[in-house]
C-alpha cells in the first residue's frame, strides 16, 4: 500500500480539523462531543471501583454534560474519583490516537464500543443517555458489518480526533472556570472542597496535563505515515 510522507501529507491535518469543526456545529456537535463525557465519567465510575466504591449511575446529556453518582468510603476515595475524570479522558485520548497511529483501526472501534456497552449494561441509566448509547453501538454495528477499510480507517481517526480535541478543549474551559467562577468549575470545585489547595490549582493541574499529552500526540505524529486510503 502506498505511503504518503508526513511533510507533505494533508489528509491527516484535515480529518483532524474536520474533527474539531464538525464537534462544534450545532445538534451534530452536541451529540458528537459526548464520545468525550462518557469516557470521562467512565473515569470517575472506574476509580469508584477501584477504591471499593460504588457506582449509583451515570447520566449523559444533551447539552454535553454528565454526571456520575456514587459512594465512597472516606476523603481519599472521594479525592481519587474526583480527580480521575480529566486525566482519565487525556490517557485514553492519547492511546486511541497511538493506536491510529500504529494502524490498529478496528481495536480503537472496539474500545470505543466497549466503553458504550459496558456503560449501557451497567451504569447509564437516563433516558437520553440510552438512546445516545445505542446509537452509538448501531453506527459501529453497522461498521463492522458492512464498512470497508477507507471507512475504519477514518471512523477510527474521527473517534480517537474528536476524544483527542474534546479532553484538551473540556480541560481547558475548566481551568478558566476555576480562575473566573469557582463554584462552576465542576470536578476542580470538588477538589477544592476535598483539600486545602483552591479550584484553580486544580483546573491548571488538569489543563496542563490535557496540554502534555497533546505533546506526546504530536510526536507521535511527527513519526506517522498516513496510510493512502
Amino acid at each position: 500500500m502506498a505511503i504518503i510522507p508526513p511533510d507533505i501529507n494533508i489528509s491527516f491535518v484535515l480529518l483532524l480539523l474536520g474533527c474539531f469543526v464538525l464537534s462544534r456545529v450545532p445538534y451534530i456537535g452536541r451529540y458528537i462531543k459526548v464520545i468525550n463525557t462518557l469516557i470521562h465519567e467512565t473515569g470517575h465510575a472506574l476509580m469508584t471501583l477501584l477504591t471499593d466504591g460504588q457506582v449509583l449511575q451515570i447520566s449523559l446529556f444533551r447539552d454535553t454534560s454528565g454526571t456520575t453518582i456514587t459512594k465512597s468510603k472516606g476523603k481519599p476515595g472521594q479525592f481519587l474519583i474526583a480527580a480521575a475524570g480529566y486525566p482519565f479522558a487525556s490517557a485514553t485520548a492519547y492511546f486511541l490516537m497511538f493506536l491510529s497511529f500504529n494502524n490498529y483501526y478496528n481495536a480503537v472501534l472496539i474500545i470505543v464500543g466497549s466503553f458504550a456497552f459496558i456503560n449501557l449494561l451497567f451504569f447509564v441509566r437516563n433516558t437520553h443517555g440510552v438512546m445516545w448509547i445505542i446509537a452509538l453501538l448501531l453506527l459501529l454495528s453497522g461498521q463492522f458489518l458492512w464498512g470497508t477499510y477507507t471507512s475504519t480507517v477514518y471512523m477510527a481517526f474521527a473517534f480517537s480526533g474528536i476524544v483527542f480535541f474534546e479532553s484538551l478543549w473540556s480541560s481547558i474551559v475548566v481551568m478558566i472556570l476555576s480562575f473566573r467562577k469557582a463554584t462552576g468549575s465542576g470536578d476542580a470545585y470538588i477538589l477544592k472542597r476535598l483539600t486545602l489547595l483552591p479550584a484553580w490549582f486544580w483546573g491548571s493541574a488538569f489543563a496542563a496535563f490535557a496540554v502534555f499529552v497533546s505533546y506526546k500526540v504530536w510526536l507521535l505524529y511527527k513519526n506517522f505515515n498516513f496510510p493512502e486510503v
